[in-house]
């Protein structure tokens, strides 16, 4: 944001861009507001895991979130709060919540939430991450609330992905030569393997492959 305060009924704001190599740049969603004197917003929030798609309930115990709280009103703010909750996506029942303290801060201001301990999901299913930020005079409700995208909590399955090709990764093998592509999983809690599943795809011919284990 780029504050203008004290001028006339005309004014003009610049955009400088610098750097040492050439590249696309691209301005876009420009817009005119006046901020609210009393404005605290959840100006992002962390996803439940941030590696996985699907987390096996057993290995879920140790889930947490994180949110950024920013001052985007144009007067510091007196101590507020923030309620942190997983939601279960199916019912929209709140399964776990903490209400934490937000100090105060000076506009432009942001500090970091957590709550004061992890978290585990009750059964398997489809939960997020909700933040709520409180303050007294607050003047824009509409930024007041954030979620994560969801996580899928299963009966049995661990994955990194959610079957779909994007980007290019490089494995770093010539042509007729082997090369090597992973990933690892963290087990927290005892647990018997019983198969693997890859899924390959070919950016040049578009073909792909699944290989079972």
């Amino acid at each position: 944001d780029i504050g203008v305060t004290g001028v006339s009924d005309v004014c003009s704001s610049d955009l400088n861009y610098k750097g040492n190599y050439d590249y696309w740049w691209f301005v876009d969603d420009i817009g005119l507001y006046e901020p609210s004197s009393t404005d605290l917003s959840v100006n992002s929030i962390q996803n439940l895991s941030a590696a996985y798609t699907q987390i096996p309930l057993p290995q879920a115990t140790a889930l947490t979130l994180s949110a950024e709280i920013k001052n985007v009103g144009l007067l510091a703010t007196g101590s507020g709060s923030a309620l942190l909750e997983l939601v279960d996506a199916g019912s929209l029942t709140s399964v776990f919540s903490e209400t934490v303290n937000v100090a105060a801060l000076a506009p432009g201001g942001s500090l970091t939430v957590v709550p004061s301990t992890g978290f585990a999901p009750p059964s398997a299913g489809v939960y997020f991450a909700r933040v709520t930020v409180t303050v007294a005079g607050d003047g824009d409700p509409g930024n007041d609330v954030l979620q994560s995208a969801d996580l899928i909590v299963s009966d049995s399955v661990y994955a990194r992905d959610n079957n779909s090709i994007s980007g290019v990764q490089q494995i770093g093998a010539g042509a007729g030569e082997d090369g090597i592509a992973g990933q690892n999983f963290w087990v927290n809690n005892d647990a018997d393997l019983t198969s693997v599943t890859v899924f390959l795809k070919d950016t040049l011919d578009r073909k792909s492959t699944r290989l079972n284990s």
